[in-house]
Order: C-alpha cells, then sequence, then structure tokens
C-alpha cells in the first residue's frame, strides 16, 4: 500500500491532561485505500487520537497534516443520523444548497451513488432509516461521510451493538469502501470483527504505537499479548457451583410484565451470578431493569427482601450512565453520599479518599479523580460506573452489558471483580448480549426469546456450551 497516496500524516503528536500524557510523541500515516484496526487496552490514547484527527482537541505538541481537500470524519454508536428522514434526506442534510438546489431527481440519483460506494446497491433512497438495519444505518453515516470529503473514515466501536452476524456484514461492505479509495479506521474491542478483514493493525499502548504492522501472518494471540503488555494480568476461573448452597433470595420476580417481557419468574440468591440473554428486538435489558425497580411491573410482582440495596450498570453509559461534564469522582459517587454524611454533613476526605480506593482497586486510568469523566476513554467510563454501583455495599447488583466497549485486559478485570462481589455474598445479574460474559460469568441463563417470553433455562453445566453456539450463530 505504499504507492497509495497519502490521506493524513501525524509527527511527534503529543496531547496531555493535566499530568497525565494521553499520546506521547506519536508518528503515523495512513493511505488512500487501507482497512486499519486501530486497537489497544482503554487508556492507550486511542479516543484522544480520534478527537485530534477529527479537530474536536488541539494537541500539545506535534502536528497533523492532511492531504488537499482530505478531512476526517468519525461514526460513533449513535451515528448522528435521523430515522424518521429518508435515507436520501440523511445523506443530504446539512449540506450547503445555498447556490443551487438540488432536484428530486439529482438527490435520488446521487444518493444511488453513494449507496453503491458502500455496497447498498439494494438499498432504496427513499427507504426511511428506521426501516434498515443497524448496520445498514452505519453504512449511510459512512456514505454521507464520504459526501462531505471525509477522506478518513472512522468508526468507532459501532459493531459493539450489533450482533454478530450483522457485524462481519458491516465490515465486508466497510471493505467495498476501503477499495473505492477511502482510509477506513475501525476501532472495535471484538477482535473477531477485524482479524482476516484489515490490511494493517496499528495497536496503542500508554500513549504510544506499540505495533504498526500488516495484517498479513498478525495472530489473534499476538494482538492479545501486545495489548496487555504493561497490564498485570488477571487470571479469570470459572466458579465450581457444584458445592455451592443455596443462598437466601434477595429478589423475587413472580409473573413480572413490563413493555416487551412477558410473564417472567426467577429468584435471585445471595452468592450466586444469573444471566440473561436476547436478541436486540427481545427487550431482555427490561428484565434488569425490573429488578432494579427502574421499571416498574406492568402485572406480577417484584418482591425485594426488607433492607436490601438493589444497584444498577444501566447498558447505555453515555444516555443513562454518566453526567458527562462532571469529574470521576462525582462520577462514582453520585447517590452514594448517604455512605459518608454524619449529622446532616458530608465527610469530604473520607469521601475523596473511598473513592481514590475504588478508583485504584478498579484501575481507572488516569488515575486523578478530579478529571472530567468524558477525557477518560469508554473502557475507563464503564469501570468508575462499576465503582459507583458498589461504592455503597449493595446487596444485589444488576449489571447490563458490563464490557460493551472494553478491551480484553479490562475485561478480565471486570470479571475478576464481578466475581469477589458474588463470593461475598452479593446476589448478581448480569444482562448481555455478548456471550463472552455470561460464558465467563454465569452460574445459570434465562434467556429471552424474540417475543420477550422465556425461551429456556440454561444450568451451569450446559452453560458453556449453549454460549459457545449462539456466538457461533452470530
Amino acid at each position: 500500500m505504499t504507492d497509495q497516496a497519502l490521506t493524513v500524516e501525524c509527527r511527534g503528536l503529543t496531547k496531555r491532561y493535566g499530568l497525565h500524557t494521553a499520546l506521547d510523541g506519536v508518528d503515523l500515516a495512513m493511505r488512500e485505500g487501507e482497512f486499519i484496526a486501530l486497537l489497544g487496552p482503554n487508556g492507550a490514547g486511542k479516543s484522544t487520537l480520534i478527537k485530534l484527527l477529527d479537530g474536536v482537541l488541539t494537541p500539545d505538541g506535534g502536528s497533523v497534516r492532511f492531504a488537499d481537500g482530505v478531512s476526517a470524519g468519525v461514526i460513533h454508536q449513535d451515528l448522528g443520523l435521523f430515522d424518521d428522514m429518508t435515507v436520501a434526506e440523511n445523506l443530504f442534510m446539512g449540506r450547503d444548497v445555498s447556490k443551487h438546489l438540488i432536484s428530486p431527481t439529482h438527490e435520488y440519483r446521487a444518493s444511488a451513488e453513494l449507496l453503491e460506494f458502500v455496497g447498498l446497491t439494494r438499498v432504496n433512497p427513499q427507504t426511511l432509516l428506521r426501516d434498515l438495519s443497524l448496520g445498514e444505518r452505519a453504512l449511510v453515516a459512512t456514505a454521507k461521510l464520504w459526501s462531505q470529503g471525509a477522506g478518513v473514515i472512522i468508526v468507532d466501536e459501532v459493531t459493539a451493538s450489533l450482533p454478530r452476524a450483522e457485524a462481519s456484514w458491516l465490515v465486508e461492505h466497510l471493505k467495498i469502501a476501503a477499495r473505492s479509495g477511502a482510509t477506513v479506521v475501525m476501532v472495535s474491542h471484538r477482535l473477531e470483527d477485524l482479524l482476516g478483514n484489515v490490511d494493517r493493525y496499528m495497536v496503542f499502548v500508554d500513549g504510544q504505537i506499540a505495533m504498526d504492522a500488516p495484517a498479513e501472518g498478525v495472530k489473534r494471540d499476538e494482538l492479545v499479548r501486545v495489548m496487555s503488555s504493561g497490564r498485570d494480568q488477571v487470571e479469570v476461573e470459572k466458579r465450581d457451583v457444584s458445592a455451592r448452597p443455596r443462598g437466601e433470595i434477595v429478589v423475587e420476580l413472580n409473573g413480572a410484565s413490563v413493555n416487551k417481557i412477558r410473564p417472567l419468574s426467577l429468584e435471585l440468591r445471595e452468592g450466586w451470578i444469573t444471566g440473561v440473554s436476547g436478541s436486540s428486538v427481545s427487550g431482555f435489558h427490561d428484565a434488569g431493569y425490573l429488578v432494579a425497580g427502574v421499571a416498574r411491573a406492568q402485572q406480577g410482582t417484584v418482591k425485594v427482601r426488607p433492607g436490601t440495596k438493589v444497584t444498577c450498570l444501566p447498558a447505555h453509559r453515555d444516555v443513562d450512565g454518566t453526567f458527562p461534564d462532571q469529574s470521576v469522582e462525582f462520577n462514582m459517587s453520585v447517590g452514594n453520599t448517604n455512605r459518608w454524611r454524619k449529622f446532616g454533613l458530608i465527610n469530604l476526605a473520607r469521601m475523596r479518599s473511598a473513592i481514590a480506593t475504588a478508583a485504584k482497586d478498579l484501575n481507572v486510568i488516569p488515575s486523578d479523580t478530579e478529571a472530567v469523566i468524558t477525557t477518560l476513554s469508554g473502557g475507563n467510563q464503564q469501570k468508575a460506573l462499576l465503582g459507583r454501583v458498589v461504592a455503597d455495599d449493595p446487596d444485589c447488583v444488576v449489571l447490563c452489558e458490563p464490557t460493551r466497549g472494553v478491551d480484553v485486559a479490562t475485561r478480565r478485570e471486570i470479571y475478576s471483580f464481578v466475581k469477589k462481589l458474588a463470593n461475598q455474598g452479593c446476589a448478581v445479574m448480569v444482562v448481555s448480549s455478548d456471550m463472552e460474559d455470561l460464558a465467563s460469568l454465569a452460574d445459570r441463563i434465562v434467556v429471552i426469546d424474540d417475543d420477550g417470553r422465556v425461551e429456556r433455562w440454561v444450568e451451569s453445566d450446559d452453560v458453556a456450551e449453549y454460549c459457545t453456539a449462539r456466538s457461533a450463530l452470530g
């Protein structure tokens, strides 16, 4: 690919947040037609690099230079599109049409050409966006960026919320965009989305490039090794529940229904990890919100043991979890201040000490709890929210998508932390579309079908086989 024209070049790129150096003198170059995997542990500098390329941040040192007429555009998980508008309207939204009017015929033809760029030749530009799959919508966002002159298209964790089969389909179509001349940079912690599909691996660790190599011949184990360098390795073993006594019931659902969830009955017991699985259309997250009291049962009952504290990690941290303009300390302590309150006053010294200790235990990077939480990587924001969930010593914890958007090492840290909670007697519910979460954590799993009903219960001895089969089916 060295004969292809450069689209962007960085020299000595440096960015600091207070005393923390997020990027440290980075040199890199990207070319037309490349499909690049941007990898690294949480806090490695990937998000900072993306913001610098996108112009959201200004570097403290070094430079970013784009080829003439080239810019960078970022596709985030929310895609930035409008569901109630047509595909063509989304593609042309935001364009400057003051100098000339665009006829519906021209808009249709131009939209069809843009859709062809990403391989969506069968999509009618007059289709409402909401009628497309999530993968198709991501490709519409890709085509929109290309039409706006974004020669460098960064796809940031978009596949994290997609079923495995649709994620693979999306990657295949992103390859079409790269072959059409775009520089496609894909960020994903799901290595299976990338292996065998990209041209080049660029791995960041501690603000520097630890690997920049052609993809050919690079194995998964090598990528994991490089991404985990400098991190303490956490060994996670499957819990043996065969001889575990049945703990006391903490929360019990009896024929409880809410939204799409149909009559659901289950027990959450001390020391047990109950998994909940389902497709994106099953509404299975609502089972967790029922237990946490976030959603009220429309039918049936939710019985909570008197004196029980139930906390919840929501499925979408950006929308329901973080206070984006506040510090890590605020985000970890909000809702838990009674723990440090006496005679109506909060003991700030005790609170700050406890939050700092929790951040250290969870390996939140950077360790400065006064930093604004949105300056942290997604995975470190997730760990901070996990710290909030357990700060008040709950008796029952509901964890929705606990490892969404986190790297391999952070995933293992979270697994170890959750198992420690259960071993200490906490009742845990893990509500996840990620089969690795359930295979690694769940003592048993309730599977919700597409109609919101219980499809089956998977007991401990069958959890691994079930998760392997579901992963294979996407």
